[in-house]
């Protein structure tokens, strides 16, 4: 069967009923364009692989853009463009960097990325749930696809209120079954979590990001930087985000240095957050700081939505030395306030919640 015969569109576009309701206008012509919005083409796969080097790759859109996943990682992706061919506006089909589950974080240098239409940039780790637990054995549910080998050390968090359940060392892994060094009953309930997969040591530096839809999202790593990038016109913020909806994606922020970046023009939308982390457990009742050692220091947000920066949940930090021009109320791309804006009492910049130890100077 051809590929066309299977096209809902196709066939819908052959309804008599449909034709009589619709006619021209409700149907698919010669000549009409067609914009597939999301797709998961990757142009770019980079798989269970160690230390590459890609300098000055240029990728025009194709529907998809870099993955890489799993193995050591550690790679490099300098001076590369990700975007439109120039001269003309098409738009990406899917994330624009997705990486995951490495042993080392990549390093973006230099690198140009437009138009995404889901998330910017996703670095991520992946969760194990447990789904059932016989003395020392535990066994995740089907859709968790967290890495695990002989020897790595495991944390386990309550999956109703990330409360901390200890560790464990792996003693053998079958796929998704797992013997514990301990016993595992009391992990009947639980979210695993293996730091050694989480893209450890990520950095992003002297990078420019425009025009784009979605989120730089990291998910997880120990220790990360972005610094000496500039944002402009992204439709959402910068999220340090760890939550356990999914059953897959995932990790705890830890060690993640953001500094002397520029932010315009992120996330302007009225309860918009240009820059946020924080924490959500299943039944969003979190009250453990999991988040931990966030630096954000001597960047420089213009014209950001509801708040600039935001922490939730986050044990150990420092905001510092930054300025905010036209930050902490909702704005519009032209700079001038938006028509509700003369109505609503100034917000300062930023705001904590649940958090502790975090040093808030010099702004």
């Amino acid at each position: 069967m051809h590929l066309a015969e299977k096209s809902e569109l196709l066939s819908t576009n052959r309804d008599p009923a449909w034709i009589r309701a619709y006619g021209d206008a409700g149907t698919l012509q010669v000549g009409d364009g067609l914009c597939l919005l999301h797709t998961t083409t990757t142009a770019i796969g980079v798989m269970h692989s160690k230390s590459m080097e890609f300098i000055g790759v240029r990728n025009y859109i194709t529907k998809g853009c870099v993955r890489e996943f799993g193995g050591g990682g550690g790679h490099l992706w300098k001076d590369c463009y990700f975007g439109p061919r120039p001269g003309t506006c098409h738009w990406q089909g899917s994330d624009g960097f997705l990486s995951g589950c490495m042993e080392r974080g990549s390093t973006l240098v230099g690198c140009t990325m437009l138009h995404t239409t889901d998330d910017l940039i996703n670095f991520n780790g992946l969760w194990g749930c447990v789904e059932k637990v016989s003395g020392r054995n535990i066994t995740l549910h089907q859709d968790s696809h967290m890495p695990a080998l002989q020897g790595d050390m495991l944390n386990f968090f309550d999956k109703q209120t990330g409360a901390p359940l200890g560790t464990a060392v792996v003693e053998s892994a079958n796929k998704l079954s797992f013997m514990l060094d301990r016993d595992a009953e009391s992990l009947a309930n639980a979210v695993a979590e293996n730091p050694r997969w989480q893209n450890d040591g990520w950095e992003i530096r002297n990078c420019d990001f425009r025009d784009s839809y979605q989120r730089l999202l990291i998910q997880g790593g120990n220790g990360g930087t972005l610094r000496d990038s500039r944002f402009s016109r992204i439709g959402s913020g910068i999220y340090l985000d760890s939550n356990f909806f999914t059953r897959n994606e995932g990790g705890i922020c830890r060690r993640i240095r953001i500094e002397n970046n520029v932010f315009e023009d992120m996330a302007i939308h009225p309860d918009g957050v240009t820059l946020q982390a924080g924490f959500q457990s299943l039944n969003h009742n979190a009250r453990t700081p999991l988040l931990s050692d966030l630096i954000v220091r001597g960047n420089r947000f213009i014209n950001s939505g509801q708040y600039a920066i935001q922490f939730s949940l986050v044990s150990g930090g420092e905001i510092s030395g930054n300025s905010f021009v036209d930050s902490g109320k909702p704005r519009i791309l032209s700079g001038k306030a938006s028509p509700q804006e003369n109505s609503q009492p100034r917000s300062q910049p930023w705001k904590l919640n649940q958090c502790q130890d975090i040093k808030v100077k010099e702004n």
